[in-house]
């Protein structure tokens, strides 16, 4: 189970843990990525992330974002200590 709730169409503006920034449309999801045309993303090097409507308005806040991180944070170190 991915440890953020994407859909696809969603525009999304992703902060990498090396603090590059990656805007782009989902076009596939997995247990352990997100896809965009030209990108895929792992989730255990996500930092943290603004999902955004096709229109451009936000639906997250920086709160959530924080919760997010954390989130995937917990799921990698659980991973981790099953490993």
């Amino acid at each position: 189970m991915p440890p953020y709730t994407f859909a696809l169409g969603e525009v999304v503006s992703v902060t990498m843990k090396n603090e590059q920034v990656h805007e782009f449309e989902i076009t596939g999801i997995s247990k352990n990525s997100v896809r965009g045309n030209d990108i895929e993303v792992s989730y255990t090097d996500i930092q943290s992330v603004r999902v955004r409507e096709s229109g451009g308005a936000e639906k997250g806040s920086n709160f959530l974002n924080y919760i997010m991180a954390i989130e995937v944070l917990l799921v990698v170190a659980f991973t981790a200590l099953l490993a």
